[in-house]
């Protein structure tokens, strides 16, 4: 009989420190915020004009489609008119992100996500050393049945 009530004692303890370590980690965690999701396709609005002489831009930029993978607050951003090679990488902070490709002519992405229009928005600038000024361009969310209708 003592054997059980001891038993019994050291089952009631396991359960109240498990108990214990739920509630410390649920408040612990409380304050986190899944990062906000660009991931999926944009189709992209860009000006014609000023794109002369700037090398590195992606072909055909004014009427391109951003793909952007994301894993958490990482991302992988390439335009269907850009070599798989020279995709940007880059870190989403809050709704900004910041996006750099790699080669003989970076180009550096700097955007913002508006979650308050429907479809979301992204306006970004793309900058290169060759250009003089920096582009400014607007993403529009494609929907996910357009986006997967590509024939994939």
């Amino acid at each position: 009989m003592a054997g059980m009530k001891k038993s019994i004692l050291i089952y009631i303890g396991i359960i109240m420190v498990v108990s214990l370590a739920i509630v410390i980690i649920l408040r612990a965690g409380s304050h986190l915020e899944a990062p906000a999701s660009l991931g999926g396709q944009w189709q992209i609005q860009a000006p014609e004009a000023g794109l002369e002489g700037c090398q590195g831009l992606p072909p055909a930029l004014p009427a391109s489609v951003l793909t952007i993978q994301q894993s958490g607050r990482m991302l992988q951003l390439h335009f269907a008119s850009q070599p798989a090679h020279e995709a940007f990488a880059g870190r989403l902070t809050g709704l900004q992100f910041e996006a750099i490709t790699k080669g003989n002519h970076p180009l550096i992405m700097h955007g913002s996500l508006d979650r308050q229009t429907q479809p979301h928005t992204l306006t970004a600038t793309l900058s290169t050393p060759d250009c003089p000024a920096p582009i400014t361009f607007v993403g529009v969310r494609q929907s996910r049945a357009l986006a997967g209708s590509g024939g994939h």
